[in-house]
């Protein structure tokens, strides 16, 4: 502005006009292509109008551009209109030799009804030299809207609406509407993209979703778009698995469907001991059963097929790999004999469970054939058999103190070269209740608080603290397969 204000004040002084006189017969000009200009009120959507006139002069000259309805001061930096602006104010010709300068006139979009008016001016010699009258148009607002499809499936989705406009609008669902919906915005501004969100018709017969757009000065514009009725499904929810984990004897099974009086029952013959579903709603069911110990590479397997009226069957198998398991109470040898007194050498014993066998470690432990248990002495450790494929997720030891000892610290280390890394906390205090003629169950979990994880097809041990002594009456290994 101070630049303005410069040139303004050289013109004022007659400045130019002095030095018309080096060249005589050279008349001012200052022409800038146009008397008056007429724009549209948005000469395209989201945009601005720009107009670039040629200016042809061979004087300076300072540029303003006012408005003709409320007028401000050109030589107030702090006063300008604010739906119009120049790149450029000022031009500095001193040679008087004609040029030409683009100067860029940016109108901003009129989003009111009523035209508006204004004047660009060019500065020379004291005055006003040349003008451009403005004339910006009044805004015609208008409204279109289309849905991407009039029809849509039962279950929940969503259908796209295209609104086509140059001015503010609003959505809303009409109570005409019998589908469920709701609208990703309620308004926007020009053109936009509005979605109409659907909930499942669990109904068998069609339902309607209505929703009125509207603008200022425009018609509204109604869409409907028709929701198919329910087809009679039944799904297994993402959240049910189809492998039980194995240290468990129930799983809850849960379905998506829009169907009543839905039924569970066992196809074929059923391999989990004891088992039986439990209907706790036309969503949810749940298998029970007795979990048997057996050879964690031989699945048990339960087949269940899911029906309802009117709606195809869905049959999902279930599958559950049982713990191998060392019952002392029951079957206290495996096919290598445990060893009856303490031994600071590590043995290897077979544990033989239908065709498969697994060589299971043992140091400073010992069995005792009159209380039928393992006896956990102090610093010995008890090393699980490495299965291809699957992986050592959990220790499932029941047993008692010894004497007044009431209490059992294990640790979970590797084998081998790994013997000195931890896979759980150092001497998880495993507590047993009084009297040391009372078992106990506790689980030990692989890699539980510890950075160290387990790895598929790799041993793991359980180590007993070097002060404690625990009567194991069983002993299992939980494996999760890959």
């Amino acid at each position: 502005m101070i630049r303005k204000l410069a040139i303004l004040a050289f013109a004022a002084a007659g400045f130019c006009s002095c030095l018309s006189e080096a060249l005589p017969g050279t008349e001012p000009k200052i022409d800038p292509g146009a008397d008056a200009l007429t724009v549209p009120a948005d000469f395209s959507e989201r945009q601005d109008t720009v107009i670039t006139l040629q200016v042809r002069s061979n004087r300076s000259w300072f540029a303003h551009f006012n408005d003709s309805a409320s007028p401000v001061d050109p030589s107030d930096a702090s006063a300008s209109v604010d739906w119009a602006e120049l790149n450029i104010s000022d031009h500095e010709n001193l040679t008087k030799v004609e040029d030409i300068t683009e100067l860029e006139l940016r109108i901003s979009r009129n989003r009111a009804r009523e035209s508006r008016d204004g004047v660009l001016n060019f500065w020379f010699g004291g005055g006003v030299f040349a003008s451009v009258q403005v004339h910006q148009q009044a805004a015609v607002y208008r409204l279109a809207a289309e849905a991407a499809s009039s029809t849509t499936v039962c279950s929940a989705d969503s259908v796209a609406v295209v609104v086509r406009s140059n001015t503010c609008w609003s959505a809303e669902v009409q109570p005409s509407s019998t589908a469920d919906i709701s609208l990703s915005k309620s308004s926007g501004t020009d053109t936009d993209t509005l979605y109409v969100r659907f909930d499942e018709n669990f109904e068998f017969f069609e339902k309607v979703g209505v929703v009125t757009i509207s603008a200022e000065g425009c018609e509204p514009c109604t869409i409907t778009i028709t929701q198919g009725e329910a087809v009679p499904y039944l799904i297994l929810d993402d959240v049910t698995g189809t492998r039980i984990p194995s240290d468990l004897a129930e799983w809850p099974i849960r379905l998506k469907t829009n169907c009543s009086d839905v039924q569970a029952a066992f196809r074929d013959s059923c391999e989990l001991a004891d088992a039986v579903i439990e209907k706790v709603s036309d969503r949810e069911f749940l298998l029970k059963f007795t979990n048997q110990a057996g050879d964690p590479v031989v699945d048990k397997k339960a087949k269940i097929v899911f029906s309802a009226p009117n709606s195809d069957e869905l049959v999902v198998e279930f599958a559950h790999n049982p713990l191998l398991q060392m019952n002392f109470l029951t079957d206290p040898c495996p096919a290598t004999p445990l060893p009856t007194k303490t031994d600071a050498e590590e043995s290897s014993h077979t544990l033989t469970v239908g065709e498969h066998s697994y060589e299971v470690g043992l140091k400073a432990a010992f069995f005792r054939a009159d209380a039928k248990v393992l006896v956990f002495y102090k610093s010995s450790y008890i090393a699980a058999p490495a299965i291809e494929g699957y992986t050592l997720r959990k220790f499932i030891i029941t047993f008692r103190g010894h004497t007044s000892n009431n209490k059992a610290k294990v640790t979970v280390k590797g084998t081998g070269a790994d013997a000195a890394t931890l896979y759980s906390k150092a001497n998880i205090s495993l507590a047993i209740p009084t009297p040391v003629n009372d078992y106990v169950t506790h689980e030990v979990v692989v890699g539980e608080n510890c950075e160290n994880q387990p790895a598929p097809g790799v041993s793991y041990r359980i180590c007993q603290g070097s002060s404690y002594i625990a009567h194991i009456r069983n002993l299992a290994f939980m494996y999760e397969k890959d």
